[in-house]
Order: C-alpha cells, then structure tokens, then sequence
C-alpha cells in the first residue's frame, strides 16, 4: 500500500500502546497504534504545487522558428510509451551534430488525429540537418506565438488540462494549428520546473 499512498518515510517510526493486554485474559492482545513519519512523494508535491498557482497567467513569449532532431513516436500512448521513448533516445544524444544546447530537450507533440494517434518527437534543437544519424528525423518548428506553462514531469497533463479546459476558454487568446512542444531545461529532474509551450494568437 505504502508503494501507491503518494507517501514516503521520513524518520523513524513508533508504537503507542493505548491498551495494554489484560493478564487476566491471555486471549487479550491489547491494542497498539504503530505511528509512521511520512512526507508527500516528489511528484505528488509537484502535483499540489500546480493545482494550488493554476490561477496564475502563463507567460506569452513569441519565439523564432527551430529545428528538433531526435526520435518519433505515432501512437496514443496507451502504455505510457512516451517515457520508454525518452529512455531509448536519450542515449544516442552524442550521435546528433551541430547541437545548440547540450542537454537541452524537447518533446514536440504534433495533432492529434480522428482515431486518437498522434506524433511526438523527443530530441534536441539543432542548427544544421547534416549528418543525421540512422534512425532519427527532423522536425521544423515554426515561429510562434506561446502561452508558456511551467509544471513538472508529474504535472504535464496537468499543464495540458489547465491551459486547454480552464485558460483558453476564458483568455484574450485562441489555439494555433502548430505544434505544442515540452521544454526541459539543461540538466532538469523530475521534480524540477520545466514548461509547456501551447501556440497562440490574439483573438480578433
């Protein structure tokens, strides 16, 4: 259970006898609470720390056009694919030439299509398409308008529920058709803040 509570240990545990066995009655074990010192999980502090600052305006940040090499999925990611994604691609990051930021990624999420599947690449930016390894593609990223979330890995759909369910509706702005990307800072943990870029423009 402790595996799935959200919760982790933090110091050490105690009992409180708060009846002790009658000696009169030998079938009478008393009754013992077992105290446990605990601390939210990383991710669950991460998931309260969005929900409790949703309120907050995402930042609107215009941003050139780009270039990501790196690997494609096309899936619904039914079994959570997309981390096995990133774990299969991370490593042949020192394959990829002429990179701009080492350690520097994105995950660039293409439209969702009518039976649920869409395209994501997991890569890094680059600033020339020469001597691309086996196995890997490109994908240009148009210059765009952002609204630009910060979350974490545990709070990405958060993020993605937020921006579309609850700001969109009620923002100055409207969804573009381009690809939506996932920013993660050189050297970020799963705890640690990254950003969710959703395109936009100003309504008319």
């Amino acid at each position: 259970m402790a595996g799935s509570s959200g919760y982790q240990a933090d110091g050490p545990s105690r009992d409180v006898y708060l009846q002790r066995p009658s000696p009169q009655d030998p079938t009478d074990t008393g009754l013992t609470e077992v105290q446990l010192a605990v601390k939210p999980k990383p991710f669950l502090s991460a998931a309260l720390s969005f929900k409790e600052n949703h309120k907050m305006e995402p930042r609107i940040e215009t941003k050139a056009a780009f270039t990501v090499a790196g690997l494609n999925y096309h899936g619904k990611n039914e079994n959570n694919d997309l981390p096995g994604l990133w774990q299969q691609f991370l490593p042949r990051f020192k394959e990829i030439q002429h990179l701009v930021e080492p350690y520097q990624c994105y995950g660039v999420c293409g439209a969702v299509e009518e039976d649920g599947r869409f395209r994501y690449l997991a890569g890094f930016e680059i600033e020339d398409e020469s001597e691309l390894p086996e196995g890997l593609e490109t994908w240009q990223v148009p210059q765009q308008t952002y609204a630009v979330f910060p979350c974490t890995l545990a709070t990405i759909g958060d993020a993605y529920n937020f921006a579309f369910q609850t700001w969109l509706p009620g923002s100055d702005y409207e969804h573009v058709a381009t690809p939506d990307f996932e920013y993660y800072p050189p050297g970020t943990e799963p705890e640690e803040e990254m950003y969710v870029y959703i395109p936009v423009r100003a309504k008319n």
